[in-house]
């Protein structure tokens, strides 16, 4: 463990944490007329016409497909468990579907493994091959993208890894991933600044659990740049907004705007 940048207390705990972006390329009424233009660098919007939406598959016939998905990973996970990730419930293992709040057609689907090894043996079965297949047609599988943060148990279940009082990201009504950029030089510095700033956040969205930890594998073009993303629950989006204003914003941001060559928030809501 990395000090208090994985806060993680299970005795068993899944050391890396598997997060999926997806395109969902389903028509929805309300989107006639939207914009479609990119939200931020980090999660380009698909582009698609309206006729383009009419002909994909229905949101039902995707939740369909990705509950069976998860049901076959359930089950592949009981069947497979390492020393470190022994047989648990899916809340257990942080798994979750959310989508994006400012843009639907974006999804994240989450889940906690004992180690990329352990990941890659799931995405090479043929358990998951058959599993890609149904799904095919409901998401815009070019553009699905993964990568991995490492030692942080952030998407646990009530069951598992919170404490006495605290609310797990699973059971929050909202769930953010953010995502700061620093000098891959000065992650020493960052840890020495979170180390101050990370307090004031967590006594602001108490009681809800945020954790973070350091992105495995780089985004491609990053260069010289290393990645923390932090994840927690929320009452609402316009909560961040209260943050901002909030006494103790002052000390946080001066602490992190030190360090930071940029950073992105994205707030998500739980389909499954």
């Amino acid at each position: 463990m990395r000090g208090m940048l994985t806060q993680a207390t299970s005795p068993a705990v899944l050391g890396h944490l598997g997060l999926y972006y997806a395109i969902q390329p389903t028509h929805r009424t309300r989107w006639e007329g939207e914009k479609d233009e990119p939200i931020s660098p980090y999660y380009p919007r698909l582009r698609q016409s309206q006729e383009e939406r009419r002909r994909v598959a229905s949101p039902p016939a995707f939740l369909d497909a990705i509950r069976k998905v998860l049901k076959t990973q359930d089950a592949w996970c009981a069947e497979n468990p390492t020393a470190g990730s022994p047989n648990k419930k899916p809340s257990a293992r942080g798994v979750g579907l959310f989508v994006r709040v400012d843009d639907p057609l974006s999804l994240l689907l989450t889940a906690h493994w004992d180690s990329m090894a352990h990941h890659d043996e799931w995405i090479q079965s043929q358990a998951n091959r058959d599993g890609l297949g149904l799904l095919a047609s409901c998401l815009d599988m070019p553009r699905v993208s993964l990568f991995h943060v490492d030692d942080v148990e952030a998407f646990t279940g009530s069951e598992a890894t919170a404490a006495e009082g605290e609310t797990p990201t699973l059971s929050a009504d909202y769930a953010s991933v953010s995502r700061f950029i620093v000098a891959a030089d000065n992650k020493v510095d960052f840890e020495r600044a979170w180390d101050k700033a990370g307090p004031v956040l967590r006594e602001f969205v108490s009681p809800y659990v945020h954790r973070g930890g350091w992105r495995i594998e780089k985004e491609e073009g990053s260069g010289n740049k290393d990645e923390f993303v932090l994840i927690g629950g929320w009452d609402s989006p316009a909560r961040e907004a209260e943050f901002v204003k909030s006494k103790g914003y002052a000390e946080y941001d001066k602490a992190m705007s030190t360090v930071l060559l940029g950073r992105d928030t994205k707030f998500y809501r739980r389909l499954l």
